[in-house]
């Protein structure tokens, strides 16, 4: 019986440590350049699905704080600045004003089995200056590994309207909502508190790339990666985009703002750094010139 115990307790205990080592060694992939891609589903009659871009732009300065731009794209339609994103250590911040004086939190990786925060979603569009955050009360209920990413750790995340609610019986929470740790709401970056409970539209991760790296893959999923037989390099520091691979005639390269650029021979020069939308027939891809 001592032997058998002694076992569950080891086994118990190396379950602990890999879960922690595996949320330890996930980063914060909030950071220039980084591309998310998730799928939205309405539903009811004359439901449709569309696949969604966001991505974020090259780092400046705004209200003081380093941050970055965070785009989005429905479709083929015309990207749109959405709202700026900062990062300090674990957590990320949204502006909710051009001024940049107002910041509320987006994310809180740091979070541990047991702890929580209030966090916002943006509600709208720093484009149109009529963002108006709706906050929500989150509790870190698990962390565990995550099967389609080693090194991005599962946040099940369980939400409240308000502390109060959550102090007056934690079991009566609104729904559930899934981190991936340092990428964001497995139903896409901005939808911070998007869950299980919400009718009406259903979000679902796709892709998530960085530095050229691919963060996560849905499974089954091969979208960014269907781009003809195109390899895409970008050269870090001398503001161009090589486009090998396919006939230079299908493609296109578009400014984070939607303006096409001028190239020729699928070399696009002259480019100054920020994030860039490839175009080669039917795919795109977003890119980062340096």
């Amino acid at each position: 019986m001592r032997k058998i115990k002694f076992l569950y307790l080891v086994v118990a205990f190396m379950l602990m440590v890999s879960t922690a080592a595996v949320a330890a060694e996930s980063p914060n992939y909030f950071r220039p350049g980084t591309i998310w891609i998730y799928e939205a589903s309405s539903i009811g009659p004359g439901s449709k699905t569309e696949e969604v871009r966001e991505w974020t732009g090259q780092e400046m300065e705004i209200g003081g704080f380093k941050a970055m731009e965070m785009w989005r794209k429905y479709g083929d339609g015309t990207p749109r600045l959405m709202t700026c994103l900062r990062v300090d250590g674990d957590k990320v911040y949204f502006l909710t004003d051009k001024d940049g004086s107002d910041w509320r939190l987006l994310y809180d990786f740091s979070l541990q089995s047991g702890d929580d925060c209030t966090v916002w979603w943006f509600n709208g569009s720093i484009e149109y200056d009529n963002i108006s955050p709706v906050a929500e009360y989150l509790v870190c209920d698990e962390i565990m590994a995550n099967d389609c990413a080693d090194s991005v750790a599962q946040m099940k995340m369980l939400n409240f309207h308000s502390k109060d609610d959550y102090e007056n019986d934690s079991e009566d929470y609104l729904q559930k909502s899934v981190w991936l740790k340092g990428v964001g709401n497995d139903g896409g970056p901005l939808h911070t508190f998007w869950g299980d409970g919400i009718d009406g539209v259903i979000f679902r991760l796709l892709l998530v790339e960085s530095e050229g790296e691919v963060v996560y893959r849905a499974p089954g999923y091969t979208g960014m990666q269907g781009v003809s037989d195109a390899r895409i390099e970008v050269q870090a520091g001398c503001g161009e985009i090589c486009v090998k691979g396919a006939d230079a005639t299908r493609v296109r390269v578009f400014g984070a703002d939607g303006v096409a650029c001028r190239g020729r021979d699928g070399v696009y020069d002259g480019l100054s750094k920020g994030v860039y939308i490839v175009q080669v027939a039917e795919s795109t891809m977003t890119v980062m010139v340096r």
